[in-house]
Order: C-alpha cells, then sequence, then structure tokens
C-alpha cells in the first residue's frame, strides 16, 4: 500500500526549562504569562527521494503544542523539471503534512517527488485499473459516461491519481463529467464491520481507494442508481463522487455541480456521500478527507435496511477525519421500516471519528414512510437505530468536532423515533459492548431552524444536539458555541442546546450562548436550554452580538488563524478550500 510512501517518524526532544512536557523545543508565555510549550516545524530538501540541484533553503516555524500549522505557511514545493511535488513527509511517513496535522512534537519534513503517468484520456484513465499501486496525473480533461469505478476489496488502489494546479490553485484539468447507474458498480466482499463475509457495491471515480486522491475535481455528476442486490438481500450499496469506499487521503478533491439519488430494495444498507460514501481508519491519521468540497442535491431512498446519506461523506468510522471542508448540498433521506440518517456534512460518525475545521450549508431532510426511527443533523446524523438529521448525523462513541458550523435548516418526520438538530442529531455511546468514550464539542454554532414530527416515544429536537445519551465513564464536553435558529417540537424534548441528557458519565457545557430571539416550541417538559441539566453555562444573547466583531474577538475567543471575523457577519472558517 502507497509503495512511494511509508509510517510518519516524529523526532522528539526533552521538555525545556524543567517542564516534562512529551517533546518541548521551548517554552513560551501568553499574553496573561502562563507557560506554554512549542515545537519545532522545518521544512527541508534533504533527504529527498530525487536529487535537487541547489535546494531551497530549510524552513523552520515555531508552533505551540497541540494546535496546527496553517495553509498559507506550508511551503509549496520546489518545481522539478519531470517530477511533481505531492507533499511534506516525515521520513518513512505514509501521510503528508497538512494544516489538518496537529502539531505535538518537533518535526522533521522531506520534500516527497513523483514521476507520473499522465492521463490524456479515458481508456488512460481506465488502465490504471492494471497498475493499482502506480503514479498518475491527469493530463486533460475527461468527460467519463456509464464509468467503471477503480478498484475492489480485492484489488484495491493503492497509488496516487492527481492532477497538478495553476498558479492561482485551481486544477489544470478536472473530470468534466461523470455519469453511472447501476449497472457501473462494482461488486466485492469486505469484512471491516463484523468477521462474517459483508457483500458490498462500491460507485464512484475511484470505487475501493487505499492510496491517495488529490486536487481531482468533478465539474458536473449525475449517479443515478436503482438498485435490488442480486447477491445477498442486505448488502451495502456504497456511493460517492470521487470515492465510493476509502481507507486511504482524499485531499483538495471537489464536486462542484452533483446530483446523486440512491433507490435500494429489501434489507439493502446505502451509504451514500457527495464526496465518499464511506471513509473508514484504522484509528491511524492517513484516513481522511480533507481541503475538500461539494455542491449539489443528495437523495437516499431506502427500504427495510439501514440508510446514510451526507453532504460530503456517507459515513466516518474508526479514527478517520474530515478537515477543512464544506458541503453546500442539500440531503433527502426516506426510508420504510429501516432506520435512517441524513446531514448536511457527514450521515454517520463512529469509533473515534474526526471533524475540525469544516462547515455544512445545505437543508437536510430525513423521513420514515412507516414508524422506522430517523435523525437528520445540520452537520452529522446517527449510527443506531432511528431517523436522524442535521450537520451531522448519529454520533458513537469517542469523537470529536472543533472549529465547525452549520447554516441549513434539519428535519426528522416519522409515525416512530425521530432526532433532529441543527449540528449533531444525537450522542450516543449507550450500544451493545460500549466501553466508556471522550467526546468534544467545541467552537461551533448553527443558525438554522430545527423541525421534528413523529408519533414515537423518543423525539427529541435540540440546537447543539437532540439526545445526549452515554454510559458511565464517559466524558461529554460541549463548550464555546452558539446557537440562533427556532427549535420546534411539538411531541416531544425540546431544547437549545440539547433536548435531552441522559448521561451517567461526566458532562461539562460551558460557555454557550443562544439567541435571546430564538424560539424553542416543546410538546414534553424540560427545562429552556436542556432537560435535567448539570454544569450548563447558557447564556440569552442579542442576535446582534454574533455579528458584532467586539463581541466575537472579545467574548467567542475563537482562534484568528483559523476563524475570520468581521463587523456585521457572523465568523467563517479561513482555512477553507472550496
Amino acid at each position: 500500500m502507497k509503495k512511494f510512501i511509508t509510517a510518519i517518524t516524529i523526532i522528539v526532544m526533552f521538555a525545556c526549562l524543567g517542564l516534562t512536557a512529551v517533546g518541548c523545543s521551548s517554552c513560551d508565555e501568553d499574553d496573561n504569562g502562563n507557560g506554554y510549550t512549542q515545537f519545532t516545524v522545518t521544512f527541508t530538501y534533504t533527504g529527498t527521494n530525487i536529487n535537487i540541484e541547489n535546494p531551497p533553503s530549510d524552513v523552520v516555524l515555531t508552533v505551540n503544542a497541540g494546535e496546527t500549522v496553517p495553509a498559507a505557511q506550508i511551503p509549496l514545493g520546489a518545481t522539478v523539471a519531470d517530477y511533481d511535488f505531492i507533499g511534506w513527509f516525515a521520513e518513512d511517513a505514509a501521510t503528508a503534512f497538512s494544516s489538518a496535522t496537529v502539531v505535538d512534537a518537533d518535526i522533521v519534513l522531506i520534500a516527497r517527488y513523483v514521476f507520473a503517468t499522465v492521463i490524456t484520456s479515458v481508456d488512460g484513465l481506465r488502465a490504471i485499473a492494471d497498475n493499482l499501486d502506480g503514479a498518475f496525473r491527469l493530463g486533460a480533461n475527461l468527460s467519463l459516461t456509464n464509468w467503471t469505478p477503480i478498484g475492489t476489496p480485492e484489488k484495491p488502489f493503492t497509488g496516487i491519481l492527481y492532477a497538478n494546479l495553476d498558479a492561482d490553485g485551481n486544477p489544470e484539468f478536472t473530470v468534466s463529467s461523470l455519469t453511472m447507474d447501476e449497472n457501473d458498480m462494482v461488486f466485492g466482499y469486505d469484512m471491516h464491520e463484523t468477521s462474517a463475509i459483508e457483500y458490498r457495491y462500491y460507485a464512484g471515480l475511484i470505487g475501493y481507494n487505499e492510496g491517495i486522491v488529490k486536487n481531482i475535481t468533478i465539474d458536473s455528476l449525475d449517479i443515478d442508481i436503482i438498485h435490488t442486490p442480486a447477491v445477498r438481500a442486505n448488502a451495502f450499496v456504497i456511493v460517492g463522487g470521487v470515492v465510493g469506499f476509502s481507507r486511504g487521503e482524499i485531499i483538495n478533491c471537489h464536486v462542484l455541480d452533483g446530483k446523486i439519488e440512491v433507490t435500494v430494495t429489501g434489507a439493502a444498507r446505502p451509504r451514500v456521500g457527495m464526496i465518499a460514501g464511506e471513509v473508514r481508519g484504522t484509528n491511524q491519521p492517513d484516513t481522511a478527507v480533507q481541503d475538500s468540497s461539494a455542491f449539489g442535491e443528495l437523495r437516499v431512498n431506502g427500504a427495510s435496511g439501514v440508510s446514510r446519506g451526507g453532504g460530503l461523506v456517507g459515513t466516518l468510522f474508526g479514527g478517520a477525519g474530515v478537515f477543512n471542508s464544506n458541503a453546500g448540498v442539500d440531503v433527502f433521506v426516506t426510508t420504510g421500516s429501516g432506520n435512517a440518517s441524513g446531514a448536511g456534512l457527514v450521515g454517520h460518525t463512529d469509533q473515534g471519528a474526526v471533524i475540525r475545521q469544516s462547515f455544512a450549508s445545505g437543508n437536510v431532510r430525513t423521513e420514515s414512510t412507516s414508524d422506522a426511527t430517523v435523525y437528520a443533523g445540520g452537520l452529522s446524523g446517527n449510527t443506531d437505530g432511528g431517523n436522524y438529521a442535521g450537520f451531522v448525523g448519529l454520533t458513537r462513541w469517542t469523537f470529536e468536532f472543533t472549529d465547525v458550523f452549520a447554516t441549513g435548516n434539519a428535519t426528522a418526520v416519522s409515525g416512530g423515533n425521530a432526532y433532529g438538530s441543527a449540528l449533531i442529531a444525537r450522542i450516543d455511546d449507550s450500544g451493545t459492548n460500549s466501553s466508556p468514550s471522550d467526546i468534544l464539542v467545541r467552537n461551533a454554532y448553527s443558525t438554522g431552524n430545527v423541525t421534528v414530527q413523529a408519533g414515537g416515544d423518543n423525539v427529541f429536537a435540540g440546537g447543539i444536539t437532540s439526545r445526549i445519551q452515554t454510559i458511565a465513564g464517559s466524558v461529554v464536553h460541549i463548550q464555546n458555541s452558539f446557537v440562533m435558529g427556532n427549535i420546534t417540537n411539538e411531541t416531544g424534548h425540546a431544547a437549545s442546546i440539547a433536548g435531552r441528557s441522559q448521561n451517567q458519565g461526566t458532562r461539562t457545557m460551558l460557555n454557550l450562548w443562544e439567541s435571546s430571539s430564538m424560539t424553542v416550541v416543546r410538546g414534553a417538559t424540560n427545562n429552556d436550554r436542556v432537560e435535567a441539566a448539570t454544569n450548563v453555562n447558557t447564556t440569552a444573547t442579542a442576535p446582534s452580538n454574533f455579528t458584532s466583531l467586539n463581541w466575537q474577538q472579545t467574548t467567542l475567543n475563537w482562534s484568528s488563524d483559523i476563524w475570520t471575523f468581521k463587523d456585521g457577519q457572523l465568523p467563517t472558517l479561513n482555512l477553507i478550500s472550496s
């Protein structure tokens, strides 16, 4: 896998000035005189994999512990004839350093280059299937009709497919159009979730990725799949515009005008995202979607199986991450008797997933035609049985969402249970065989309205999340965040922050603000901010404060390296490539 790149080596130094922090290269003080640890990040051409005459001098940056290097400060790499610069890597590293990399030790990074096969035709792109571990550069605009995906679980893509960027940072060549239907999918066997063999169908430019897909833009995407699994009734149908399933890296990839509709029958389980259907890590930082964006409309029509759809990624598992990315995708997930989760960014997160410096602006609607549970989230959806809508649908077990926001509306409708939130539809680690979780939501906001209409016993709505349900030993932190949209749930629990909290672990909810003009309509009794809440510090704030430069700089205290603050505007992320 990725034969031209392998696993990270970090130079670790002893702490200075008597501190014991691992890898401290220097120590300094903030404006209040408080000490903190700093590290050096060195970019060098010494030891690179090709010969470079008169290489540029080293660049050395000093970074506070636990922070990242802004994209604008990462050198672009020297131009070398016949070779392409693909990034900065620690010695024998499997993953390129990026603006998403958290610095927790001194690091020496070496420029890495590849000699690539240039792809100038559709047949040339198809030929990648015969050399799955090679390096390939897009050298022409390509139109792909009834495209057959590259890579399966048995023969994954493990190389690198990329486009060079022009002086303005745009790809020199793009996939001008890509169309697919049910006849174009590839089939494979996989064993990622259980010890039993799973039957899976894949759709996307790359069907199954364990390599690197970088700087690929799809101008126009049209995937329309009506699928009845022929091999196994409960097979997974994994669909993404750029990648179906990824256990590798997706970097600076974009879908500018996308339309995906996936309809399945029986117990089939669709997982659909405009960039990737499923991204699954191995609790390593080299499985990610970063610096990517998607725009368009996504529809998932399920039946009796679990259905998941996200504006960027359908499902995010096992330590995988989304960094510096955004989606402006309207998401519609419908289901019959099977549970469903829909979200503006990621439909479902699980097992250590991380989302940083990302946002969603599309509207989300998740609906059951019977009494299935549904989840709808502006940022993230849900995982276990139910209908969920929001930024993220259902989230389970340890996860981190920092420096994120969502502006779309979220709606969850069912004759049964329903969960809806402008950010995270549901936070839950109470499933079978669960272990205590460490859950962090920090520096987040939402502006969309939430509507939940359902007839079940578990019906929840909230601005940050609709429900928190954790086991003993779990730690939940929701901090430095605000909500602005209206919350409506006429048959169940609703609140500005969390519709209901049933955690048995430790919960800290501090520095939270709600718009003084927002309305909360609920059918079940609970207080204004979160039912049965403890350790909650929530303040009703005039809406004008959220767009006040003074309030943003003095009260929010978010990093100006990550956020842009302008008087009269809500904060925006300044590291987004869109």
